[in-house]
């Protein structure tokens, strides 16, 4: 009796195609229909995602930013943060609109930058920037978190997703300035009990502003004896 391996992947192509048709999927920023292969974003509009290249540059702007703040030992922002554009249109998607599989999508297309990165140290572990419960509850899950785990699946690490504790529930960060925005985070985070046994630790968020954040979160990290820390975030606004 003949095989039928070769024909399955021929029926699933097909089947995938019908579907295709009977029920399109659109691109989340352009609105036009994906084609068979595309997820999410259609290949036009994932073109235009403006690459930063900080990952293979050990002094790139966003470790400056951090140069007298907190100890790093690698930094970067994958893509430009601006308005009107691709990922300002996603990451307002994945943060208002309640669409959890942009978060993903944006993990894995980062990390496969990362991947190819020559300089790219390997941490032990994620760790997403927490949200508040309520703040949490209200958007109905933790971006940075969505992030992380689109990472995870291509480089392959674990998350440590209640390493970090959010203490407070602090007002939004829109709109202050660097010193306010410090002010409003700089006591917000706190070590669970439990420490890893990882020592490298990579945190990961959305996007890269003032830093004061991450800094609070590094400030927290440092805490364990023998921490490294590393910071990667999807997007870099420039100041």
């Amino acid at each position: 009796m003949p095989s039928l391996k070769p024909i399955i992947p021929r029926w699933r192509d097909w089947w995938d195609g019908l579907l295709s048709l009977l029920f399109p999927e659109y691109c989340r920023h352009c609105g036009q229909a994906l084609n068979q292969h595309e997820q999410f974003l259609c290949r036009p509009c994932l073109s235009r995602l403006p690459a930063t290249h900080f990952e293979n540059n050990p002094v790139n702007p966003v470790v400056q930013s951090f140069w007298g703040r907190v100890p790093v030992d690698y930094a970067t922002s994958l893509y430009h943060f601006r308005k009107g554009e691709v990922l300002q249109n996603l990451l307002h998607q994945l943060k208002y609109r309640n669409q959890p599989e942009v978060g993903q999508l944006l993990g894995r297309i980062s990390a496969q930058r990362l991947i190819r990165c020559r300089d790219f140290p390997r941490p032990d572990c994620l760790i997403p920037v927490p949200l508040h419960p309520l703040k949490e509850k209200q958007r109905g899950y933790n971006q940075s978190l969505l992030i992380a785990r689109g990472m995870a699946e291509v480089l392959q690490l674990p998350i440590m997703d209640q390493l970090l504790i959010r203490r407070h529930y602090k007002p939004s960060q829109t709109r202050k300035t660097r010193y306010e925005r410090w002010e409003n985070v700089k006591d917000a985070f706190a070590l669970s009990p439990a420490h890893p046994d990882y020592t490298h630790l990579m945190l990961v968020d959305d996007v890269l502003t003032t830093g004061a954040t991450l800094e609070a979160c590094c400030r927290t990290l440092n805490q364990i004896p023998g921490a490294k820390i590393s910071i990667v975030t999807v997007g870099f606004a420039s100041k």
